[in-house]
């Protein structure tokens, strides 16, 4: 494996960019069994030969690991139709973007610095995120626009979420730092100045969401839209917090651009 800044002469990535010094991660397929991705990195999109960073590519294989990498970017891989699975992702930074065929059975664990599930890119077609445990959510600031487990934070640029599907997402960090929804398609004020995405995030089911516990900093569950990029028709089917069933909009700070919130619980109650 190359050490941490190191010259990058000799790794086959036909069609991948490099930025300054740093490593990529890729994924290309399932059973990647664990990264350690601290910092950022940057990849673009291409494709790859059979030996990067000297790691054989085998069918539904690893095709990448860096010592440094933004996570695993799946907008490097969408073109050759990657499903992350069953892999456990340690980064300070981003963890998974929600794109590609679909994301399963992934245990995720974010050390400082970096989302669980980055909505910015979401897409509007069926794409189903299940059966992943979000282990540990911390962060080492407080205001500010990234952490969290699922956050856009006002990058969206264009109309995503129908047929959008997040079902048996467990977060289990007994003292995650913030809180677990930064669906912000304007940044407010103190996380950010204000900054925002265009097109609609709507139409997305979220089912059978457990939280262990809110943020030790008392920070609110945010969705907060603007007149550009609204937020509406959500469902909520089964979200709970410390085993208790969240029952209406009120479980989240909003602003006058969020409309069509759907709540229902276990035993079918709205």
């Amino acid at each position: 494996m190359a050490e941490a800044g190191a010259d990058l002469d000799g790794v086959h990535a036909a069609g991948v960019e490099f930025e300054g010094d740093f490593l990529p991660v890729l994924l290309a397929g399932e059973g990647l069994r664990a990264v350690e991705a601290a910092s950022e990195g940057d990849v673009r999109a291409g494709a790859f030969d059979d030996d990067v960073l000297g790691l054989e590519v085998a069918g539904e294989a690893v095709a990448g690991l860096g010592l440094y990498g933004d996570g695993l970017l799946q907008e490097a891989v969408i073109s050759g139709g990657v499903v992350d699975a069953d892999a456990v992702i340690r980064t300070q930074d981003d963890s998974l973007y929600v794109n590609g065929l679909g994301i399963r059975r992934c245990v995720l664990w974010n050390d400082a610095n970096g989302s669980s599930l980055v909505l910015s890119s979401i897409p509007e077609r069926k794409l189903i995120v299940e059966d992943c445990d979000v282990i540990y959510s911390r962060a080492k600031w407080h205001h500010w626009s990234g952490g969290r487990v699922f956050n856009a934070r006002g990058e969206n640029d264009k109309p995503g979420g129908p047929g959008v599907i997040f079902r048996n997402i467990r977060i289990s960090d007994p003292r995650p730092t913030l809180q677990q929804f930064f669906l912000c398609m304007a940044v407010p004020e103190p996380y950010g100045d204000g900054s925002h995405g265009k097109g609609d995030l709507s139409g997305v089911l979220f089912q059978n969401i457990s939280i262990a516990a809110p943020s030790v900093l008392g920070e609110p569950q945010m969705l907060w839209g603007n007149k550009d990029a609204r937020i509406r028709n959500l469902t909520f089917e089964n979200l709970t917090v410390a085993g208790r069933p969240v029952t209406g909009a009120e479980f989240f700070k909003t602003n006058e651009f969020v409309s069509g919130l759907r709540f229902t619980t276990q035993d079918g109650s709205r």
